[in-house]
């Protein structure tokens, strides 16, 4: 079995790097530290706090509002503006960029107060042209009001201030100990790892060099026109870097014979910042033409298809290229499985029913039958804890039942001893229910306690104690105490854990369990 990996921002923020929406904060705030009565600065205000408060109006979490991604896509759509195919139909969807109010770099209203008066001035005068002078003072006030008087090279340079401040940012990575097990897997498995990133940072690149292990990411040996090469070689790690690197820039070379090309060449000092760092940031700029993204797309899709399992670490689905590539994947053989390694992936019972994960889990994280095992393993952790537990976990059928159950009756009192006999659960709730609802000779019991260290009553539900987890093979105690012992062989219990991204529920009673899931 071939093991690959794809990374997510999640996969770099255990090396002290931010994630996307703290990204976008910590950018905003670098600025105004550094250079807080720039234009630039004056005009990423405006444009955080605008789409800050659209989300927040609306009830949405505003600390969730803007990330790194769509920050610079809302830059660029004002950048483009004029030129964009709605603006027909929109016309004032660009009023923040008109300016910031009284003393604004651009288009004040002073001044344009001041051109209308000189304008009418002039029109009252007879003055020659003075018609076409009011007239074009009465279309800038008309501008003010519908936008457009920032120019694109405002945009242009405040683009560049966040692309030099993002360097800054993710050059320097901490502690990378924590992937060792990546780079144990890239020394142990036959030709070496292939690894997807969508991360412009440096962290698998510093790691290895610390560990001594060679790193390909293309662009060192591609000539123009070119397929990258990353063929398989023992103790090597193909890196893919698919949306650009702190360290890679754009150059323009002529080709003999051909067309110009620009083409990716290596900054040695990525701190250095003459040169723009070459990266695809933004919500539609991933499939860009210039630069090597299409090559590297072909690429992903070659380590794709001598992929057994891939190993997916902190990428939350919100690329359809990337989402693409792998639903053509997943769905050309039966036998290839997917590992999520994400302490924040969702279960099918409380998300949104749309987006890639959801597909995920909907349609690869169900079992289909008794002999068919799901084709999604989540583990629910950070990559500092989970990742070698990512690199070598296995696809397990689910067993039939989960739970092994036995029971005893002493008096008033039946305990019940239950056995999980699959993976181990999430919080798992014990409830002691009545078999039949409402009715009035069947009694509820009068205590039910949980043998266990961390058990707890649950404040919503009578008669349910919880324990936060329940481990694979661990064997758990529940005690139902009633107030007459006729009532012990009429005992109910119901158990439900919390898998990965859903439950499993079983019920049972005094004669064997009647109902499952």
């Amino acid at each position: 079995m071939r093991i690959s990996l794809l990374l997510g921002a999640g996969a770099s923020h255990d090396a002290g790097l931010p994630l996307t929406n703290a990204l976008a904060r910590d950018l905003v705030t670098k600025l105004n530290d550094e250079q807080p009565s720039s234009t630039s600065t004056q005009l990423l205000n405006s444009i955080y706090a605008a789409m800050v408060n659209f989300s927040a109006a609306r009830g949405g979490n505003p600390l969730a509002a803007v990330n790194v991604e769509t920050m610079f896509s809302a830059i660029r759509l004002l950048r483009d503006r004029k030129d964009h195919e709605a603006a027909p139909f929109v016309l004032n969807w660009v009023r923040l960029a008109d300016g910031h109010g009284d003393g604004a770099p651009y288009g004040g209203d002073f001044l344009r107060a001041r051109q209308l008066a000189r304008g009418v001035a002039e029109a009252f005068g007879d003055s020659a042209g003075a018609g076409d002078n009011l007239l074009d003072a009465v279309r800038e006030v008309v501008r003010s009001e519908i936008g457009g008087s920032v120019p694109r090279e405002a945009f242009e340079e405040l683009e560049r201030s966040l692309l030099r401040a993002l360097v800054d940012l993710l050059a320097h990575p901490a502690d990378l100990s924590y992937l060792n097990p990546l780079l144990d897997l890239a020394e142990a498995q036959a030709g070496g790892l292939d690894v997807v990133t969508l991360n412009y940072d440096l962290t698998v690149e510093t790691a290895a060099a610390q560990r001594g292990v060679e790193v390909t990411r293309g662009v060192e040996v591609r000539q123009p026109g070119a397929d990258f090469d990353f063929s398989p070689r023992d103790r090597m790690i193909r890196l893919v870097k698919l949306h650009g690197s702190l360290d890679f820039y754009l150059e323009t070379v002529e080709v003999p014979g051909g067309l110009p090309q620009k083409i990716t060449k290596i900054n040695q000092d990525p701190t250095d910042l003459m040169r723009d760092p070459a990266l695809v940031i933004g919500q539609r700029e991933k499939l860009e033409t210039e630069g090597p993204t299409l090559a590297l797309m072909r690429a992903f899709e070659d380590v794709m298809r001598r992929t057994d399992r891939l190993v997916i670490v902190g990428y939350s689905g919100g690329d359809a290229h990337v989402n693409a590539v792998i639903r053509d994947w997943i769905n050309a053989d039966t036998h290839r499985t997917i590992v999520v390694l994400d302490p924040y992936w969702p279960t099918l019972g409380f998300f949104e029913k749309r987006g890639f994960p959801y597909e995920l889990n909907s349609y690869l994280g169900v079992q289909q039958d008794d002999e068919t095992p799901r084709r999604l393993v989540v583990i629910r952790a950070a990559a500092s804890v989970g990742l070698k537990e990512a690199l070598t976990a296995e696809v397990e059928l689910d067993p039939q039942p989960w739970f092994d159950v036995d029971a005893t009756i002493s008096g008033t009192t039946v305990t019940i001893t239950v056995t999980n006999r699959g993976r181990s659960l999430g919080p798992t709730q014990f409830y002691a229910q009545p078999p039949v609802w409402n009715h009035p000779a069947v009694p509820y019991p009068r205590e039910v306690r949980v043998l266990h260290p961390e058990a707890s009553n649950d404040d919503q539900v009578y008669g349910a104690v919880n324990i936060p987890r329940m481990a694979a093979g661990e064997t758990v105690s529940v005690e139902i105490t009633y107030d007459a012992a006729e009532a012990c062989p009429r005992w109910v219990l119901r158990i439900t854990g919390a898998r990965e991204i859903d439950r499993v529920t079983e019920i049972f009673d005094a004669n064997g369990k009647f109902n499952e899931r």
